[in-house]
């Protein structure tokens, strides 16, 4: 079960409009089906490379437009990903390094 600091609740107010007594059913949820780094590409791996800066932070989560950092199973922070980078790119479908496709809309994948 995923834990979410204060910072953490702060920020998904602030800046994804998120309830403060929503924020760990959302981070639960950006942990278990967001897309993991390792999975990313192109100008969104891009875009995190550039928001962690020189950390060694691996444990980041796309889901639903939005960047979560995780130390553990504790989420740090959230930050917006701009439209013009999750745009019609990764909006329709994101290529794993297995080969595996990832469909949905506002970065809610399903497996096919």
């Amino acid at each position: 079960m995923t834990t979410v600091t204060t910072h953490g609740k702060n920020r998904m107010k602030e800046r994804c409009g998120i309830p403060k007594r929503a924020a760990e059913r959302n981070a639960q949820l950006a942990f278990d089906k967001g897309l993991t780094y390792d999975r990313t590409h192109g100008k969104l791996r891009e875009y995190i490379d550039n928001r962690r800066g020189s950390t060694n932070i691996t444990d980041i989560r796309v889901w639903n437009g939005n960047m979560y950092v995780f130390y553990g199973e504790t989420l740090l922070t959230v930050y917006p990903i701009p439209k013009k980078i999750f745009g019609k790119e990764h909006k329709n479908t994101i290529k794993a390094k297995e080969g595996k496709k990832y469909y949905g809309t506002e970065c809610m994948y399903q497996i096919v």
